[in-house]
């Protein structure tokens, strides 16, 4: 069961990585270019 949720934790994390690099990938292609505080994600609960 413990490595599930570290499978879970993994799998959130790297969604959240592709999230933030297409919002990344898109204010380039606006020209932005300025960066921008990422939010804090909440903590995994088990």
């Amino acid at each position: 069961m413990n490595l599930r949720n570290t499978l879970l934790r993994i799998s959130g994390a790297i969604q959240v990585l592709e999230e933030e690099l297409a919002k990344e990938d898109h204010s380039a292609q606006d020209g932005i270019g300025r960066l921008e505080e990422i939010p804090k994600s909440e903590p995994v609960t088990e």
